[in-house]
């Protein structure tokens, strides 16, 4: 199976869990691409909070990503005053191909997210508007931030895998 990885990280903690995405599915004999969202300039703490709260689109340099080849998508991003990174929503509004590909959404916060808050539904909300076939499987990771996780809901192992299996 092909798998692909679109994500957004500012701190490099989205990236930390999305490369741990990538390590678990690789142990399972699939194929994985990672691409990183990369913004003109990295938003400001204004800028970005403003953005996130009005979920305005941040421009990016990343050219139109095509998901067609893929069996499975993995999409993450940092959450931002309880939204969704913007710069997530740039992307996937950039991604071509997703004609029911199957998406599987992943956050990363340092607050109160748990499954079936507004920022994933928000991503699932994207994602569907491109024609995504959404998956069950969430995964919202909890971290300090000096990177260091504080919990896992569910650890990214079991998402990973309970992911491929309901495929």
């Amino acid at each position: 199976m092909k798998i692909g990885i679109l994500f957004y990280s500012k701190s490099g903690n989205t990236k930390q869990i999305g490369e741990r995405i990538k390590k678990q599915s690789e142990k399972k004999n699939h194929a994985v691409d990672i691409v990183e969202v990369n913004p003109e300039s990295e938003p400001g703490f204004f800028k970005a909070s403003f953005s996130a709260i009005r979920q305005k689109q941040l421009p990016i340099t990343n050219d139109t990503f095509d998901v067609s080849s893929y069996d499975l998508i993995f999409v993450g991003c940092p959450i931002w005053v309880g939204k969704p990174a913007p710069l997530i929503k740039s992307m996937i509004q950039k991604t071509t191909g997703f004609d029911n590909t199957k998406a599987s959404v992943f956050i990363t916060c340092g607050g109160g997210e748990k499954p079936g808050s507004n920022a994933v539904d928000l991503i699932k909300y994207y994602l569907q508007n491109q024609q995504a076939n959404i998956l069950d499987e969430t995964l919202i990771v909890h971290m300090n931030r000096k990177g260091k996780i504080r919990k896992e809901i569910p650890s990214v192992e079991d998402f990973v895998n309970n992911t491929l299996e309901s495929l």
